[in-house]
């Protein structure tokens, strides 16, 4: 067996499970749109959703994808505000 099918499909096993391990919500609309190839207003359309909702829920859920790979680092946490002083 050819080494570069072996790898090749052990990565796709683990973008599968990345993707199944998504919200629901998350998961259909980045199968319609990246999948199927779907504009965003035909997916809100089937989701029933906003247009708007769709373009926030595929970030969101590239996002995660991206940090699980490791192609984007984490987002630092935001240091404490001070109190204003009086």
């Amino acid at each position: 067996m050819n080494a570069d099918r072996t790898t090749s499909g052990c990565g796709r096993d683990r973008r599968a499970a990345l993707i199944d391990d998504l919200p629901p919500r998350q998961r259909e609309i980045i199968r319609l749109r990246l999948v199927v190839g779907l504009s965003t207003e035909e997916t809100a359309d089937r989701l029933g959703m906003a247009p708007a909702a769709v373009r926030l829920a595929q970030h969101r859920a590239l996002t995660h994808l991206r940090r699980a790979i490791g192609a984007e680092p984490p987002t630092p946490p935001q240091p404490e505000k001070d109190p204003p002083a009086d």
